[in-house]
């Protein structure tokens, strides 16, 4: 197999082979040596689960960094269950909010914290029944959103919300 390189590319193999044995070279400081060992492993991240509320064992409700709380994708399950609320839509919507609710509560934060959501929706045309039951509990001070339409959702639900929260 024969190589081929133009100019440009064999001058930068030639730079990147020099950065390389120049790096490898270059033997650590005392102070680096110390610094590289006064680092820890890195923690778990902190995550939050509701006894309150079902839920799938291949996630927590919610994780936190700092002070933002990421609230995993959410259904309209009832309380300590993971069977869905009957009537659709509005009333999935409705129930994923107070399980937002209480989720947000559980990591310090609330409702009014709510910085961004993603609603995922199984048919667009339920849009304006999610949005009267998304302003019912968000209020007059919605916080930033996406509605995205799907083609189906994990236990045959129509609409998952997801959200980030400041706390």
């Amino acid at each position: 197999m024969k190589l081929e390189l133009n100019r440009a590319q064999a001058r930068l193999l030639v730079i990147t082979g020099i950065a390389a044995l120049t790096i490898a070279c270059v033997e650590p400081t005392e102070q680096a040596l110390h610094e590289e060992a006064a680092v820890s492993e890195p923690t778990q991240v902190p995550r939050i689960n509701v006894d309150a509320l079902g839920r799938l064992p291949a996630f927590s409700h919610a994780t936190t960094i700092g002070d933002l709380v990421f609230v995993s994708g959410t259904l309209g399950t009832k309380p300590k269950s993971i069977e869905l609320v009957d009537g659709g839509v509005g009333p999935q919507t409705t129930q994923i909010m107070d399980n937002v609710q209480v989720i947000l509560e559980e990591a310090g934060s609330s409702m009014a914290q709510l910085a961004k959501c993603i609603v995922y929706l199984t048919d667009m045309n339920d849009f304006a029944a999610m949005n009267e039951a998304w302003l019912a509990a968000v209020g007059d001070a919605p916080p930033a959103r996406a509605t995205i339409g799907v083609n189906e959702l994990a236990l045959g639900a129509v609409v998952e919300i997801e959200c980030i929260a400041a706390r």
